[in-house]
């Protein structure tokens, strides 16, 4: 089960329900005498009640730590919404664009199609299986592989590039934000928190044409 973690005036834990999955929501007391005391215990009552994954607002991720519990990762929901992602970008038609990643993966493979389908070029600055990769391009889109010109974009796996880059890699939280709207959230008011949309996607209860991208923050 997944827990959802708030800070509030009093300390409690309940199941609460979004969407309609249930989440084993906390909410950490904020003030009051012997408040480490107090937080560590609310702490322990959701690791007793088995949570190891919960939707954790940045500044408390280090305080579940010590408990097992982690923020939810949100690199698969970005990866499965690169083609919205790319939406919010300028066009790619005629353009190069840079793929980089360790190696190849599904996930990679798949980036890989759908920027085939974008651009002019595509730069694989892959790892092992690159050359495997580039051949199934040029077979299947007589895709041009390399880069001509300036790279209008970078997707990157965790390779650490630089530039306008959209990253996928499993640091992508700390490296960029994504700004999203979901309308049945919106109408009970619930915030679309990235972590949360990827609980609700990857539990099968959000679907991807649900999630609307409105903005990214790119670095340069």
């Amino acid at each position: 089960m997944y827990g959802y973690v708030q800070e509030g005036r009093e300390g409690s834990v309940e199941m609460r329900q979004i969407a309609g999955m249930w989440f084993c929501a906390l909410t950490l007391p904020v003030g009051g005498a012997f408040l480490g005391l107090r937080r560590r215990r609310w702490w322990r009552k959701l690791q007793r009640q088995g949570v190891r994954r919960a939707v954790l607002p940045a500044h408390l991720a280090a305080e579940g730590l010590p408990w097992g519990i982690a923020a939810v990762e949100v690199y698969s929901l970005r990866r499965a919404l690169l083609p919205k992602l790319l939406d919010r970008c300028p066009s790619l038609s005629g353009k190069s664009v840079r793929l980089a990643a360790p190696y190849v993966t599904a996930a990679v493979g798949a980036a890989a199609e759908v920027l085939a389908q974008r651009a002019r070029y595509v730069d694989l600055q892959v790892g092992r299986g690159g050359e495997a990769l580039a051949l199934h391009l040029q077979r299947r889109y007589g895709l041009a592989v390399g880069a001509v010109g300036t790279v209008a974009l970078t997707v990157d796996f965790g390779s650490g590039s630089l530039g306008r880059c959209i990253y996928l890699g499993e640091d992508c939280a700390a490296r960029q934000q994504v700004v999203y709207h979901v309308e049945k959230l919106a109408a009970v008011g619930v915030e679309p928190q990235e972590q949360l949309l990827s609980a609700l996607f990857g539990a099968g209860y959000l679907e991807k044409e649900e999630i609307q991208v409105k903005t990214i923050l790119f670095n340069a």
